[in-house]
């Protein structure tokens, strides 16, 4: 599987667990900007990008924040990345600094746990 394909996947795989828990998702075809999936509810929106590595322990996200918070908040949406290293579940976290650092350990929170929430 090439990069294109594993982050394809991944970005299906977030909409559909976004889908399974109520939102109306959709994933943004060839993704070049800072969202690459929009999950809409009646209660709550969100813009994600996803993020998947299998060679490293973390992730370095610095060029895509502040163009989401931005656009997040022009639409009342909460700004996600949604993360995964070599077999793990699927991460999120919420955006609210211009860069983020992701670490395969420590208190990660499972997208699918973060919804139930």
């Amino acid at each position: 599987m090439n990069r294109y394909q594993s982050g394809y996947y991944l970005e299906w795989e977030v909409a559909n667990i976004f889908r399974n828990n109520g939102f109306d998702s959709t994933r943004s075809p060839a993704s070049k900007g800072p969202i690459d999936v929009y999950a809409l509810s009646e209660k709550k929106n969100y813009l994600v990008q996803c993020k998947r590595t299998t060679t490293q322990e973390r992730l370095y996200v610095k060029d895509e924040p502040v163009e989401m918070m931005k656009m997040a908040n022009k639409i009342g949406a909460v700004p996600l990345v949604c993360y995964k290293f070599y077999y793990t579940p699927i991460y999120v976290e919420e955006v609210t600094t211009p860069s983020l650092k992701l670490c395969k350990s420590g208190d990660n929170v499972e997208l699918i746990d973060y919804l139930k929430e």
